[in-house]
């Protein structure tokens, strides 16, 4: 196990120190510029791509940006399952290291923070974390953390997480299509989609509130 861990933390390190990944890092909102970086750099070009929108997402980027960007160079369908398993990637990386490097000193320093996100997770932990990741805001990255922290079962995690990603990263992947094509129907297409996303992340919330309240309630006349 300590091998292992000496090899995670060498492995993360070494990507955000890498000087193939940092220029990529520096201009992921210029697609022009990643356009031609991977014209000329050929297959090692779209390896270093993927390494570099991993490590952005895994030190907090928006995800958004991924699902823009790849949509904007592979299109819609594929810039979506691209984005997403970007996304998996990068949340993994920080569930495990959480889980087995920074788990004692995180509970040590914020007893809290962890306290609170154990009471709101641990009653259905799938739906909480499924409705986390369909919010518009939120930190992503502490949202990782935090379930690796308290031992979340990672299957629940990484499944909510991947259906929870689809209808933002869709999005995003529709605009940058529909930027790459001049395709005002992908644009359209994108805020309609906007629009159900926000209702439906609403009825989640208000659904959420509703069994916190009566969860409260149960806890009063139990006492």
């Amino acid at each position: 196990m300590k091998v292992f861990k000496v090899i995670v933390l060498g492995i993360v390190i070494g990507l955000l120190l890498s000087d193939a990944v940092e220029p990529i890092l520096m201009r992921l909102s210029d697609r022009n510029w990643i356009n031609d970086y991977l014209q000329h750099q050929g297959v090692m070009g779209y390896v270093f791509l993927i390494c570099a929108t991993c490590v952005f997402v895994f030190i907090g980027g928006p995800r958004q940006v991924n699902g823009l960007l790849y949509g904007y160079l592979f299109g819609a369908f594929n810039g979506l399952l691209l984005a997403i398993l970007v996304s998996l990637v990068a949340a993994s990386v920080n569930y495990w290291i959480a889980h087995y490097l920074l788990g004692h000193w995180l509970r040590a320093h914020f007893p809290r923070k962890i306290n609170q996100f154990y009471q709101f997770c641990q009653r259905k932990p799938f739906y909480k974390i499924l409705t986390l990741r369909l919010f518009p805001v939120g930190n992503n990255v502490l949202t990782n953390v935090f379930c690796g922290c308290i031992g979340i079962r990672y299957f629940s995690f990484i499944s909510a997480s991947a259906i929870g990603y689809i209808p933002q990263t869709l999005i995003f992947s529709l605009i940058g299509a529909g930027i790459h094509t001049l395709n005002n129907q992908l644009l359209y297409l994108s805020l309609v989609l906007f629009g159900v996303s926000m209702l439906f992340t609403h009825y989640l919330y208000r659904d959420h509130m509703k069994s916190k309240l009566a969860f409260l309630k149960d806890d009063i006349v139990n006492e």
